[in-house]
């Protein structure tokens, strides 16, 4: 009998592509400097900037200057986080703006940056069937505090298609697109986005749209000029989307927080619960533990009441203090037979596998 596998995804997992906590300010400098034009505008975005209402030089040093003061608010709290739940507290109404501006970030940086290729590993590992009957292995589920959109678009690749909404009609990820709350499919692989999905996006035809995320980019010929022609294009079409929301936020954003308790994300967490309880392993990859997640993290692991083995990967010099930290969480839960064994790994070049994933 196969056993039942739980992931457990922190922002080490993306690291790669997105950046960790740790670099999040380094990486919004850089990000500013690329947005008001070192290495950015090319002769075909000259051309789509010509007759818009705001011109694309006044876009970009809007979202620049928003960058630089959040940058600058970073230098007085331990991480974006612990800001955004300040904010919670004492500036509510700036809270969505800063939402929808790391929403930006993430997808910016996944746009610009691509796939972190070990996504590509684990996937090419879990996939089962045929090639034109592809499908993933219903003992295995996915917990992810990230953002990002790296296993989702790894999911399309596999999957053959080529956006969002097509990716969630063929595998059990919730909550859905521009978080609908879709049916939950029992004894399925299934993927819980604990904090929601930085999805806000635009194709090629609408200013905004969620479901429509298109996956193709991360395909392109950088050589080819058509390929290049339209990544071009969806840059400013991002810039300028984004400029709108973050100017006067409108439409609700996708992200959320552990401490943000909304009905439909404490529902997300209750399922994602009642799917792993029967976990036997439990691998945690790029995941800290950071206090402002205990609640949410003590609920899931506690619930696991058969777990029996928990693998950590992390950064060498982190593993000690993470491993320390997931004992205290494991260790409450005093209903299981036997403690599970946990075990450390410090190596980050590939996502750890168990045997009973390879065939």
């Amino acid at each position: 009998m196969d056993r039942n596998i739980t992931f457990l995804l922190g922002a080490g997992a993306s690291a790669l592509t997105i950046p960790t906590v740790e670099k999040f300010r380094v990486a919004l400098t850089a990000l500013e400097k690329d947005i008001l034009g070192v290495g950015f505008l090319n002769k075909q975005d000259q051309q789509l900037i010509l007759n818009r209402s705001t011109p694309m030089q006044q876009v970009k040093e809007s979202l620049s200057i928003y960058s630089r003061y959040i940058s600058d608010q970073l230098l007085n709290f331990s991480s974006i986080d612990t800001y955004a739940r300040f904010l919670y507290y004492t500036n509510p109404s700036e809270l969505p703006r800063l939402k929808v501006f790391l929403d930006f970030c993430f997808s910016y940086w996944q746009f610009t940056n691509g796939l972190d290729k070990r996504y590509d590993s684990l996937m090419s590992l879990l996939m089962r069937g045929t090639t034109n009957n592809a499908s993933l292995p219903t003992n295995i589920k996915v917990l992810t505090w990230n953002y990002d959109l790296q296993l989702e678009s790894c999911l399309a690749r596999y999957l053959k298609v080529s956006n969002l909404r097509e990716v969630y009609t063929k595998v059990n990820i919730y909550p859905g697109p521009g978080h609908l709350e879709n049916q939950i499919l029992a004894n399925a692989f299934s993927v819980f986005k604990l904090n929601g999905s930085a999805q806000t996006y635009v194709d090629d035809t609408s200013t905004h749209s969620v479901q429509e995320y298109e996956f193709e980019f991360f395909n392109q010929d950088p050589i080819d000029s058509n390929s290049f022609q339209k990544r071009s294009n969806r840059r400013v079409k991002v810039l300028e989307a984004y400029h709108t929301q973050i100017s006067s936020p409108k439409t609700p954003c996708c992200l959320t927080y552990s401490w943000d308790e909304s009905a439909l994300m404490k529902k997300v967490r209750d399922e994602a619960s009642i799917a792993t309880s029967d976990t036997d392993i439990l691998i945690i990859i790029g995941y800290s533990f950071p206090l402002i997640n205990r609640k949410v993290d003590e609920m899931l692991i506690n619930n696991m009441g058969l777990l029996k083995e928990v693998y950590i990967q992390s950064l060498k010099e982190t593993i000690q203090g993470v491993t320390e930290r997931c004992k205290k969480i494991v260790e409450k839960n005093q209903r299981r037979p036997t403690p599970p064994a946990i075990n450390s790994l410090h190596y980050i070049d590939e996502f750890f596998v168990p045997d009973d994933i390879v065939e």
